[in-house]
C-alpha cells in the first residue's frame, strides 16, 4: 500500500503535461516508497520502442545511454519483463541471469524490482528499481512498485500524448 504522501505526489502527476517531469517526480515517488537507490523509468510508444526515459546513471553520455537501453531491453531484466509481462523481483542480482551488468558500470546492485507499466493491452513503460544490498526488497516493495506502475499509466500516456502533439505542431 502507498502512502499518503505518495498518493499526494501522484496526484501532482496528472496535473504535469512535461513529460520529463512526470517522469522525474514518478522515479522520486517510486524510490521514496520502496527504499531504492536507485531507478529509471522507460517510456514505449504504440510499436514498443523506448521513446523517453529517465536512467538510473544520470549523466550518460547520450550514445552510451542508447547501448545501454539497447542492453538492458534484448538480453537482460527489462526485455524479460515486457516480453512476458510479468513483474520481476530479483533478492540477489548475481544468482539471476536475467540481471546483465552495464559496460563501464561502477555501481553495485545487489537487489532489483521491475515492473511493466500497462495502458490498455500494451506496455507503455518499465520502471525498474535498485538496492546496493542483496535482499533489500522484498514481496511487500514489488506490490507496492506495481500500485504505483498501475497509477503511473494515464499521466505518463497523457504527458507523452501532449508531447508528441506539441512536436508535430511545430
Amino acid at each position: 500500500m502507498l502512502s499518503r504522501k505518495a498518493h499526494i505526489m501522484l496526484a501532482q502527476l496528472n496535473q504535469m503535461t512535461r513529460l520529463d517531469e512526470v517522469l522525474q517526480l514518478a522515479i522520486r515517488v517510486a524510490m521514496s516508497e520502496t527504499s531504492a537507490d536507485r531507478g529509471s523509468l522507460l517510456v514505449m510508444n504504440e510499436r514498443g520502442s523506448v521513446t523517453h526515459k529517465v536512467l538510473a546513471r544520470p549523466g550518460q553520455l547520450p550514445e552510451v545511454a542508447q547501448i545501454n537501453v539497447h542492453l538492458v531491453m534484448t538480453e537482460g531484466l527489462g526485455g524479460w519483463v515486457c516480453r512476458n509481462q510479468q513483474n520481476a523481483l530479483i533478492t540477489d542480482t548475481t544468482r539471476d541471469a536475467r540481471w546483465v551488468e552495464l559496460p563501464d558500470d561502477d555501481w553495485e546492485t545487489g537487489a532489483v524490482i521491475a515492473v511493466f507499466v500497462p495502458y490498455g493491452e500494451r506496455i507503455l513503460g518499465l520502471l525498474t528499481l535498485q538496492h546496493e544490498e542483496r535482499n533489500a526488497f522484498n514481496s511487500s516493495h514489488l506490490n507496492a512498485a506495481k500500485e504505483l506502475a498501475d497509477l503511473l499509466a494515464e499521466p505518463l500516456e497523457a504527458a507523452r500524448l501532449h508531447e508528441r502533439a506539441a512536436m508535430e505542431s511545430g
